[in-house]
């Protein structure tokens, strides 16, 4: 329940062939886990145009995964069109991340001044003198940004030094799941806490998200609603039976605590499904269901 409100529409801050799809083409092969979001489409619905004019995608006055990226590059909100997160563990086994950003105006004025790198025929530039915080061109629209090695590994992967995703046995499989019409989509191939710690991963501590050897999920707007699915392979019969316990339980405290009719309703349409360790979720997620959500009255957050 949470992961649908939480991950699907709030991750954002976190259409057919969505251009966050596309940018997969830079992702190396060792990805652990992509997250894209497509704000071309997500502005078609009502829900996301809404968060969006109450500042819960975007904002300046506090800390989240985009808006300082946003103020580095002196770019708006609306300048973004879709974006690609990836972490990933680079040949030394150790963890790595950056963002790719489809961006609608050109940066060549803004970041010609700034000093830079040069590295495999492009120029990677230091946004911040006193930060490890760097942004390269991969195509005229589509700049990738992170820490040095991370911009550097888009770059091998563009340039065919490293292997693409596409190469991936598990993921790219999954990727393929995804339907062209998802706004905010995700797949991840989770690792287990202690081999993310051996390696630095910062992974996620989520028991649920834990027991899952592979999962993906997506969001498809529609003018006034999100249909989302959420799909996920448990590494044994314990741990999906632990996921769907643990899913129902607190999809029925979200009932319990649901404010109004109308918000019962919705959680009413929430279908938690198992087959074998296949845990199959999917929603219809509406504005008065995020709304209870923002406001704290389901009891998940």
């Amino acid at each position: 329940m949470k992961l649908f409100i939480c991950s699907l529409m709030i991750m954002c801050a976190a259409v057919v062939n969505a251009a966050s799809r596309e940018m997969v083409k830079y992702v190396p092969q060792n990805a652990l886990i992509l997250v894209g979001a497509d704000f071309k489409a997500l502005r078609t619905c009502d829900i996301f145009n809404q968060l969006e004019k109450d500042g819960r995608v975007w904002s300046f006055n506090e800390k989240n995964d985009l808006t300082p990226y946003l103020k580095a590059l002196n770019l708006n909100p609306t300048d973004i069109q879709s974006t690609l997160y990836t972490k990933y563990l680079n040949s030394y086994g150790n963890k790595g991340e950056f963002h790719l950003f489809e961006i609608s105006r050109d940066l060549n004025s803004y970041l010609e001044p700034k000093s830079a790198t040069p590295y495999l025929g492009l120029k990677l530039y230091r946004l911040k003198e006193d930060e490890d915080l760097f942004v390269t061109m991969v195509e005229p629209s589509v700049i990738a940004i992170g820490s040095f090695t991370g911009v550097k590994m888009a770059v091998d992967v563009m340039q065919h030094k490293e292997k693409t995703i596409k190469d991936a046995t598990t993921l790219n499989p999954l990727l393929e799941k995804v339907p062209p019409a998802a706004g905010v989509w995700g797949i991840s191939q989770p690792l287990s806490r202690q081999e993310a710690a051996s390696r630095g991963a910062d992974q996620s501590t989520n028991a649920m998200l834990e027991a899952f050897h592979h999962y993906y999920f997506f969001g498809v707007p529609a003018p006034h609603t999100i249909r989302t699915h959420f799909v996920g392979m448990a590494k044994g019969e314990s741990e999906a039976t632990f996921v769907r316990t643990f899913m129902i339980g607190m999809l029925t405290f979200a009932k319990l605590k649901a404010e109004n009719q109308q918000v019962a309703d919705a959680l009413d349409q929430i279908n938690i499904d198992r087959n074998g360790n296949n845990i199959h979720v999917s929603a219809v997620v509406n504005s008065s269901m995020v709304d209870a959500y923002l406001k704290g009255k389901l009891g998940v957050n």
